[in-house]
This record gives structure tokens, sequence and C-alpha cells, in this order.
């Protein structure tokens, strides 16, 4: 095993990626059931004065997901913090990813301490969102510097060829959640809801490239 410290740091970086993808997929139904389950009760609130009944299960179920996805998004992120550390004692690449990966984690913290200030909420998560581009770039790259010195042609291919795919998708998730944050009144709200589906499908597109190509990666370092 030519790079140990990659190899170790590579299995936590999958994990914490893997973990990441239940999160965003919690994270995304929560939103989704959140944004309905407003819409449905100004809605009834509209009709007949009163919240309904499958609105409010509708929020108790978007708040249980959320817990569930915050409780993840930590242990993926302490994962990944931790992968990217080991990694970069082998290839220096992977010390510009751990920078982007630690002013993600302040804006994160940010955006939901103002969660209830729209503008400052929105504008931490599109920080973070570019963050996370640079993250996923530099680790790519990472990887890829490691497979060529190890003359893995394959993992290099990989590398190249997902990865403006990945820039693509992170890119037009930042405009989507830009433009559902700032929808006003019941109608948008709906808007927002279906924006919201389309934002978590991106995602998910996203994570699953991802994670193809850290299988890869990971394969290659422990092998």
């Amino acid at each position: 095993m030519q790079f140990p410290s990659a190899a170790n740091g590579s299995k936590k970086i999958f994990t914490g990626e893997l973990l990441s993808l239940i999160v965003a997929i919690c994270a995304g139904l929560s939103a989704v059931l959140a944004i309905f389950g407003i819409a449905g009760a100004a809605a009834v609130a509209l009709e007949e004065g009163a919240i309904s009944g499958a609105a409010i299960g509708g929020m108790a179920a978007a708040g249980a997901l959320g817990l569930v996805s915050g409780i993840l998004a930590i242990i993926a992120t302490i994962l990944t913090i931790v992968g990217t550390v080991q990694c970069a004692k082998d290839e220096n690449s992977f010390k510009a990813a751990l920078i982007a990966l630690l002013v993600s984690l302040v804006f994160s913290i940010i955006a939901g301490f103002f969660s209830s200030n729209t503008v400052l909420a929105g504008v931490a998560d599109v920080i973070n969102k570019v963050a996370s581009i640079f993250i996923n770039v530099m680790i790519i790259n990472g990887f890829c510097v490691l497979a060529d010195k190890l003359n893995n042609a394959e993992v290099r291919q990989k590398g190249n060829s997902i990865l403006k795919f990945i820039i693509i998708l992170l890119i037009l998730q930042i405009i989507l959640s830009v433009i559902t944050r700032f929808l006003p009144n019941v109608v948008g709200v709906t808007i927002a809801g279906v924006l919201g589906v389309v934002i978590l499908i991106l995602s998910i597109i996203q994570y699953f490239l991802f994670l193809s190509f850290l299988g890869k990666a990971r394969n290659m370092l422990n092998s």
C-alpha cells in the first residue's frame, strides 16, 4: 500500500459522502413536506379559518426528518473532515479541500443560526453551496493526482468525466435554492415545493456520481 493515510482517508470520505446522500434525501423531503404543509395550512385557513390535521402532520414529519438529517449531517461532516486530513498527509491537494470544508461548516452554522433572517440565511446558504463545489473539485483532483502517481488511468478518466457534470448540478442547485428562498405567498410556496423536489433529484444525482468516483478511488488506494 503506497499511500496508507490516503487509503484510510478515502474510506472515511466515502462513508461521509454516503451519509451526506442520506442527509440530502432527508433534508429535501423535510423541506418539501414543510413547504406543502405550510401551503396546505394557509389554504385551509383561508377557506375555513383553521389548520388541517394533514397540514400539521406534514409539518411534524418535516420536523422529524430535519432532526434526523441534522444528526447525520454532523457525523458525515466529521468523517469527511477526518478523512480529508488523512488524505492530505499523502497529497497536498486535499489541504485546499479541508479549508473549503471548514468554510462550509462555518456558513452552515450561520445559515442555521440566522434561519429566521431570509437574506442572511440565503447568503450563507449560497456561500456554503459554492464551497461545496470547491470541495468536490479539490477532492476529485486530489484522488486524480494519486491515480496518476499509481498509473491508474481508469480513476483519472472517471474523475475527468464526472467533474463537469457535478459542477453543473451544484450550480443548478444554487440557482434553484436562491429562487426558492425568495418566492412569495401561497402560490410561491407551492412552486417552491416543486423546485424543492427538483433540487432533491439534482442533489441525489450529484451524490451518486461523486460516490461512484470515490468508490473507485477507495478501491484503488486499498488494493
